[in-house]
């Protein structure tokens, strides 16, 4: 209770303890009179009533909990499967990634790369004054290996993805029509054919020199077209090898890239799946407690008289036997009709000499 005091504007709290029926029950001691088995029947009519609405109070959140619980269920239930099905259609839309087709790629662009190394190694130490067996010489012999890195660095870093064949492609094909993107595909084909195709018509007339040369004598010599045929050579080696050993990077980079998406892919559509069964499996389970609640909700009223009646005979019983620890010569006839018609001034549901008639009050 709280009371305020407008002069000082103090807030005065004042506690009031509500005596249980067992409270008063303990305190007692036999023999018991019938004014104090009245206000015993009075105290256990009120603590009945409390008892039958806090019954009645838990079986309402119980219920509403559930509800609820079945609805938040019911909603990630949707949740999920709105996801499966982006994730399967995501799944769909992924390319077959080829886990050989990758394997074969990258080890051209080994190949190519060693190719380079080796040209390299064999001309930019001897160029420079450095000893090939060296770190230095090696280094030199690697660094011009690396476009294919770079270029696979930058062109991630470019598009801000991470398989940059395919960002590549989506840039530069996108905006064309069906027939435009056709064309351009087979001009690379062709370009990158013709470059490969000149330097191994010029490696070959390479050779052809190369031989005269080994097996000739000291006074062998070549003329000016066979020296710029060798130079011709090793430029268009040196450049069909640097995009041979990119584009085989890219492919194998964006091989393996759609592999591993298509197994993120199938992982996440499978959990998805073992998820949704277990959702499904809980909502049932909830929906199916829902329905036994509220089909036992409706006949509360007949449940919360029953709760009252049996707590009220339950205290009948209990003061009987206090009494006739005092008196155990009256019969149980004789004590319960004295309590029952001493102290109640109201009927109760429920309640009675045998625990399903009514009592009725009367002084």
């Amino acid at each position: 209770m709280e009371e305020v005091d407008q002069a000082r504007d103090v807030t005065v709290w004042t506690t009031v303890s509500i005596v249980s029926f067992d409270q008063m029950l303990q305190s007692l001691e036999p023999p018991v009179s019938p004014e104090v088995q009245a206000q015993m029947g009075q105290v256990l009519k009120v603590e009945s009533a409390r008892v039958g609405q806090a019954f009645h109070e838990r079986e309402a959140r119980e219920l509403a909990g559930t509800r609820l619980a079945e609805e938040r269920k019911r909603r990630e239930m949707e949740g999920n499967v709105r996801r499966l099905a982006q994730a399967e259609e995501q799944l769909g839309g992924l390319a077959g990634g080829s886990l050989v087709g990758g394997a074969f790629a990258w080890l051209c662009f080994c190949v190519c790369v060693w190719a380079d190394f080796v040209l390299n190694w064999n001309v930019l130490p001897w160029l420079l004054a450095v000893k090939p067996r060296t770190v230095l010489g090696v280094v030199l012999a690697a660094a011009p290996s690396t476009p294919p890195l770079i270029l696979h660095a930058v062109l991630a870093s470019l598009f801000n993805v991470a398989d940059p064949w395919q960002a590549l492609k989506l840039s530069v094909l996108s905006p064309l029509g069906r027939k435009a993107r056709h064309a351009l595909s087979v001009l690379l084909l062709v370009a990158i054919a013709v470059l490969n195709v000149y330097s191994v018509w010029l490696l070959a007339d390479t050779r052809e020199i190369a031989s005269v040369i080994r097996t000739g004598d000291a006074t062998t010599t070549i003329s000016q077209a066979e020296k710029q045929k060798i130079r011709d050579t090793i430029l268009a080696v040196s450049i069909s090898v640097t995009v041979d050993a990119a584009l085989f990077y890219l492919l194998a980079f964006h091989e393996f890239w759609k592999f591993r998406g298509q197994r993120r892919g199938r992982k996440e559509v499978r959990d998805l799946r073992t998820r949704q069964e277990a959702l499904e499996q809980e909502h049932a389970r909830l929906r199916a407690d829902l329905e036994g609640k509220q089909k036992a909700f409706e006949d509360i009223a007949a449940r919360e008289q029953a709760v009252v009646g049996s707590h009220f005979n339950q205290g009948l019983v209990r003061l009987q036997l206090l009494i006739e620890r005092a008196a155990p010569a009256r019969s149980a006839y004789q004590t319960v009709r004295d309590i029952l018609f001493l102290g109640l001034d109201q009927s109760v549901p429920g309640a009675g000499p045998d625990g399903g008639g009514r009592a009725t009050a009367r002084l």
